[in-house]
């Protein structure tokens, strides 16, 4: 096999594919779906799952929490993490962090950017070295110290015109002057894409008034120390610890993962599966193509005995046909490449949220060399079993032949129909899974929240520190309310820490039992709250006016509150104690269960508070609920901020609607490109079982043709040709069953409210196939039921 042959081969095979442009079109086409969705997954996949993390020995960077009862709180209190960072040798260094936001800029062009406060160990885990200055110390990490500030590359650039003298600068966050010491590396990408970071100062946040602050935590593991023997110490220190917590904290164990499973864990289920449906999908291209092959090999049997009459070696036969193999393979994976362009744009396009970095998602050098392996290989795969039976048996009848018609072998149909059967089988495993996702993205769809979220506006504001005192920050809200409510278009408004049904915080409780609640969740919400988002009270009243800051204390709770913690007693009027209020507060309402939808964990206990009573924090979301769209409110809100106060940013919008589909984000967006692919597949599968039709009924065209001539019904060969055709479906259909039972366990996670063996979903996917099987094979057999039976003799 030299060069010179190969080359030969290559200008042989180039002209035979060039003479059947539409067999060779559609093999190129067919392999470019299955290798550009292989290679769009793989850029994806490459990005999150595989890549490492931008930063030096990135798989010793672990993030530190704790959990309690399974659940992971991803944050850790204060005493604990100084208890971790003075006694654990199992990292190098150990830091907490708080992600924040600040108000950069003069009182004409404001600006909010994310940062982060971070303890001054925090640089060293991640290793990276700034490009500009230097980072914190550690005495401008404590109580008193002035106030510092390091930049990220792209704030610098593009709030600061990369200037290269801005360290030792001061600059304006929230407005207090804070000196720039530093500007860290565009790869240093942090907490919710921090764009500064200032110093934690822990000891300025201890436990004043009995308040416990937690906090996030990532650390740098020593060389040679595992994440387990990491976890097992921080355990071992915990149990010293547990007398010295809070009671709420007890108990509660550590968890230690790498960062990289900390920040794409939750994408990598659907990836993995996704990734799996592609290379499903290619596999059926191939069988496909391998179909047409062997299809095409059989019509060029006595082009092959005339080539081995005159020399050629069987050997060189195979070369030539895995040569014009790999001319197609090349070509669909260079076509692909286009489609995987194009597929990542949109991926990014629809930008899920769920993965972390999607905007830096795109197709690079190792796509690329992926890309091309997967197309050699595939060309070796689907090329050998053709080239495997050119030149076997007896040439004679193909040399003596004087047409060119396809001389089938019993070895040759059997594979091409064992490559339909596999194909059908595996397309309806996609085509079950698929149907699982719609069922569950029905289902999430059609649940009830708990509240109306049409026509229902969130504007959340989050007031700088430092001008706002609490007294003030309740002031200002309070105005702000009021001009909402005098806005034309806006039916009600309420004031709230978050939007429905986001918790502020979260809290233990007790009843006057001594009971102690599991965890629950905490909100402050204003009078009109009920009103406003649309929600159900079930028993009592809501908040009024009259539940001011001298009135007594007063909560409201939901459905499932009051269930865990009266079981089946009226809970009205009952009184609950809750940290910050040791005599307790009233219920005096409960309201219908708010849903997180997406999540088959039910609705959590929660007890709603008075803003009045609780009081208002610096960040507070105004709700809006409008007599036409929504939107047409966030220019009138923006200006009455900016009336109240100049320098501050206008508020952050969403609309309800919006915050539900985002809560069903991952799910559609999984089911929409598994959809997608199952879809490809069954056409791929279909077009592939005609193909088989097409050449059987082409081979039996004397048969069919002596059939008709002794009175055969037309439509008895139309039965005949199609039940065949439905034999092998309903092999791949029993085949593929087996396979979507194994399969589908794969989707157990990300099903919501629906069984991964639910029988209808099987037998819709069933049905579709069968369907698209049927069309595949009626086509050829009404093809051959209208052969002329003279025509069909004299094909001979």
């Amino acid at each position: 096999m030299t060069i010179d042959g190969w080359l030969q081969d290559l200008k042989i095979a180039l002209r035979s594919l060039a003479k059947q442009k539409g067999w060779t079109a559609v093999a190129i086409v067919t392999l470019a779906l299955g290798s550009g969705a292989n290679t769009a997954l793989f850029t994806i996949v490459n990005a999150t799952l595989l890549r490492p993390l931008p930063f030096p020995d990135s798989g010793q960077i672990v993030s530190v929490s704790e959990m309690d009862k399974g659940v992971d709180h991803g944050t850790v209190p204060v005493p604990t993490f100084s208890e971790w960072g003075r006694t654990a040798r199992s990292f190098s260094a150990l830091a907490a962090y708080a992600s924040t936001s600040a108000v950069l800029g003069s009182v004409d062009l404001p600006e909010v950017v994310n940062g982060a406060r971070v303890s001054e160990s925090y640089f060293r885990v991640f290793g990276l070295n700034p490009i500009r200055g230097r980072v914190f110390t550690v005495d401008e990490d404590q109580p008193g110290s002035p106030d510092v500030v390091v930049l990220s590359e792209q704030l610098w650039r593009r709030s600061f015109a990369a200037d290269i003298a801005i360290v030792g600068k001061t600059i304006v966050l929230d407005g207090t002057p804070s000196e720039v010491i530093g500007v860290m590396p565009a790869a240093f990408t942090t907490a919710r894409r921090a764009q500064f970071w200032t110093p934690l100062r822990v000891a300025a946040s201890g436990t004043a008034a009995g308040v416990i602050r937690y906090y996030s935590i990532v650390a740098r593991l020593r060389p040679g120390t595992t994440v387990t023997a990491a976890r097992d110490e921080l355990a071992e220190i915990d149990k010293r610890l547990d007398l010295q917590k809070p009671e709420s904290a007890r108990g509660w164990e550590p968890v230690v993962m790498t960062l990289h499973t900390r920040r794409f864990g939750d994408s990598r289920p659907a990836l993995l599966l996704l990734f799996g449906a592609v290379g499903v999908l290619l596999l059926i291209a191939c069988a496909n193509v391998s179909s047409l092959l062997l299809a095409r090999a059989a019509r060029r049997q006595r082009e092959f005995a005339v080539r081995i009459a005159i020399g050629a070696t069987r050997g060189r036969l195979v070369q030539y046909l895995v040569c014009e193999s790999l001319v197609l393979a090349l070509a669909g994976g260079l076509l692909g490449v286009g489609v995987a362009i194009a597929a990542v744009r949109y991926f990014v396009s629809i930008g899920p949220g769920w993965i972390a970095t999607v905007e830096n998602i795109r197709v690079d050098g190792a796509v690329l060399l992926f890309t091309f392996a997967v197309s050699v290989i595939t060309g070796l795969v689907f090329g050998l079993v053709p080239a495997s039976d050119a030149g076997r048996g007896d040439l004679a009848p193909a040399l003596a032949s004087g047409n060119a018609r396809a001389t089938h072998t019993a070895r040759q149909n059997r594979l091409r129909r064992a490559l339909v059967v596999a194909e059908l089988a595996t397309a309806l495993m996609l085509l079950t899974g698929a149907g699982l996702l719609t069922n569950s993205f029905a289902r999430a769809i059609s649940v009830d929240p708990g509240f109306r979220p049409q026509r229902l506006l969130a504007a959340t504001l989050d007031l700088p520190r430092s001008r706002y005192t609490a007294d003030r920050a309740g002031a200002f809200y309070t105005e702000m309310l009021e001009r909402v409510r005098a806005l034309p278009g806006v039916k009600s408004a309420a004031l709230a820490s978050g939007r429905p049904p986001a918790s502020r915080r979260m809290s233990f409780t007790t009843n006057d039992n001594g009971k102690e609640s599991p965890r629950i969740d905490v909100t402050a919400v204003g009078d009109g709250y009920v009103e406003t988002i649309g929600a159900t009270l079930i028993a009592g009243r809501a908040f009024s006016t009259e539940d001011g800051p001298t009135a007594p204390p007063v909560a409201m709770i939901n459905e499932t509150m009051a269930r865990v913690m009266f079981s089946g007693r009226n809970p009205i009027e009952q009184r609950i104690k809750m940290g910050g209020t040791p005599e307790g507060v009233t219920i005096v309402g409960v309201m219908k269960d708010m849903v997180q939808l997406g999540t088959e964990a039910g609705p959590a206990p929660f007890v709603f508070l008075p803003v009045s009573q609780d009081g208002a924090g610096r960040g507070m979301t105004i709700l809006a609920r409008s007599a036409g769209e929504p939107e047409l409110l966030e220019n009138p809100i923006r200006q009455i901020v900016r009336s109240l106060d100049a320098a501050q940013p206008g508020p952050t919008f969403t609309t309800m609607e919006e915050a539900l589909a985002d809560a069903i984000a991952p799910l559609h967006f999984t089911f929409l490109l598994l959809g997608i692919f199952a879809s490809v597949a069954a056409i791929l599968a279909a077009v592939g079982l005609y193909g088989v039709m097409a050449y059987l009924v082409d081979d039996r065209t004397r048969e069919i043709g002596i059939r008709v001539a002794l009175g055969a019904d037309r439509s008895q060969v139309i039965r005949t040709v199609v039940g065949t055709g439905m034999t092998l479906t309903l092999i791949g259909i029993v085949a593929g069953f087996g396979l979507s039972l194994a399969a589908v366990r794969l989707l157990r996670t990300m099903l919501y409210k629906v069984s991964m063996y639910d029988p209808w979903t099987f037998a819709a996917g069933a049905a579709v196939l069968v369907l698209a099987a049927f069309l595949a094979c009626y086509l050829p057999a009404r093809r051959a039921a209208r052969l002329d039976p003279m025509v069909a003799l004299r094909a001979e």
